[in-house]
């Protein structure tokens, strides 16, 4: 069984199911979008310069900021 951890240390082209959020605002604004605990997601790209990533899940991509991903657990598949 594989270990929790933050979507930010997942390796570009990697994928990992969604465990918990640990940021309720976070939370919230990701249910709107359609992103929950349970769901598959991908870690995409990285912008240059400390920019966004690229995570993708589904039916949609979202660009979300490297310290939102560090509140964001998965285990990895």
């Amino acid at each position: 069984m594989s270990t929790l951890r933050n979507l930010a240390e997942l390796p570009l082209g990697s994928e990992g199911t969604i465990v918990e959020v640990r940021d309720k605002e976070l939370m919230n604004r990701l249910c709107e979008m359609g992103l929950k605990p349970g769901h598959v997601v991908k870690l995409e790209n990285k912008a240059p310069f400390n920019g966004s990533y690229t995570v993708s899940s589904k039916h949609l991509k979202l660009a979300i900021r490297r310290e939102n991903l560090q509140k964001i657990f998965i285990q990895s598949i």
